[in-house]
């Protein structure tokens, strides 16, 4: 972990881009990757394709489909790809998602749920995936509130609508043992690493792109609701 706040380098990204530049030239390796990594790889995947692939700006620039079909490929496969590290199939379909992802995110930005990850990882080391997936749900819920478009998009990806895919979500944290409280990622339960942290979130240029126009105090709320 690179050791100053506002930089996010934690050891498992700058791992996991070697072996994103290990794969170029033998695809082969990422059947290799331990199952701890493998899980903070696809819960960063899913923040990207849920929540980063599917902003409001992304309806605009036409990559919806793309965003879609990337997340749907990620909630099919995630699971048997974790709990089966020689399951090639479910391995490839889950680099495809991850692939189709970059398209669909590569000209909107990232929002919320990477706004509140950057604290998290530069001050409390916590791999970068993983603290995307902390607030994950709680935005997609939220985002869906205002824009109810997500639900038709959520039904697209095999949901009743976008809380049933916030549910699933949650469950996949759960079962991949991400860490889904505050206290759990050694943040301290007072008021003043609350505030901290939704500063923080509430300065970065990723919360101004969410679809849910959070004030400091709601990502505060939030954040207090994760303790």
């Amino acid at each position: 972990m690179i050791d100053k706040v506002g930089v996010k380098a934690a050891l498992l990204d700058l791992l996991g881009r070697e072996i994103a530049r290990q794969l170029v030239h033998d695809g082969g390796d990422h059947l290799h990757v331990g199952k701890l990594f493998r899980a903070d790889v696809r819960q960063n995947a899913l923040a990207f394709l849920i929540r980063h692939g599917i902003p409001l700006v992304e309806v605009a620039h036409g990559r919806t489909q793309l965003a879609v079909r990337a997340a749907k490929l990620a909630f099919e496969n995630l699971e048997a790809a974790f709990r089966d590290g020689s399951d090639a199939v479910a391995r490839e379909r889950m680099a495809m998602a991850s692939t189709i992802a970059g398209y669909a995110f590569s000209n909107t930005g990232t929002t919320g749920s990477h706004a509140c990850s950057y604290l998290l990882t530069a001050k409390y080391h916590i791999p970068h995936g993983e603290a995307c997936a902390l607030t994950l749900d709680a935005w997609f819920r939220k985002d869906a509130a205002v824009r109810p478009l997500l639900h038709t998009l959520s039904r697209m990806m095999g949901f009743a609508d976008a809380n049933a895919a916030a549910d699933r979500v949650a469950e996949l944290k759960e079962l991949t043992g991400m860490r889904t409280t505050l206290t759990a990622m050694g943040v301290s339960d007072t008021q003043e690493a609350l505030h901290e942290l939704a500063a923080n979130a509430a300065a970065s240029g990723n919360m101004a792109n969410d679809i849910c126009k959070a004030t400091r105090e709601d990502i505060a709320s939030l954040f207090a609701s994760l303790r």
